[in-house]
């Protein structure tokens, strides 16, 4: 069996950028392998380079401002040789480009983002946002134990 990560981030106190937390949460429940281990935070750093060094198969979760509103999107990433600089934030790219450099580590990876409605400050989601989850976290399933069986 292949040991996936599935690694979501966001603030819960952004209303829509908190989407990644309550994922992660329905996909604990969603009875995947428990070679599945789940990692939120509030954002992508470089210390998540030593757990995601681990994966096989690494799921990055977010929401998303850009695309149409509701749209969900699961996109292959590749690590693109680039480093922020002196930022501390890190795009899923970049955090493969140092898995790559530091760890010697190339896990097959996929962003799979949800076009979110408000990022205002406030908990919870929006409307829109709270009914298309549940299509959000199965796509994500889907993907995860497709992954898991086609290239164990």
């Amino acid at each position: 069996m292949r040991k996936v990560i599935i690694l979501g981030w966001g603030n819960s106190q952004r209303q829509d950028d908190g989407l990644a937390r309550i994922a992660l949460e329905r996909l604990e429940l969603a009875g995947l392998p428990p070679d599945v281990e789940f990692v939120h935070a509030d954002q992508l750093l470089p210390e998540h380079a030593a757990i995601a060094s681990q994966a096989d198969v690494l799921m990055f979760v977010d929401a998303s401002k850009t695309g149409r509103p509701g749209e969900i999107r699961v996109e292959k990433v590749f690590a693109d040789g680039k480093f922020p600089g002196p930022s501390h934030h890190l795009s899923p790219a970049a955090l493969l480009t140092l898995l790559q450099t530091v760890y010697g580590s190339a896990p097959e990876a996929y962003c799979a983002t949800l076009r979110g409605d408000a990022f205002e400050f406030g908990e919870g989601l929006s409307p829109s946002i709270e009914l298309l989850l549940p299509l959000f976290v199965d796509e994500i399933a889907r993907i995860v134990r497709e992954r898991m069986t086609v290239l164990a």
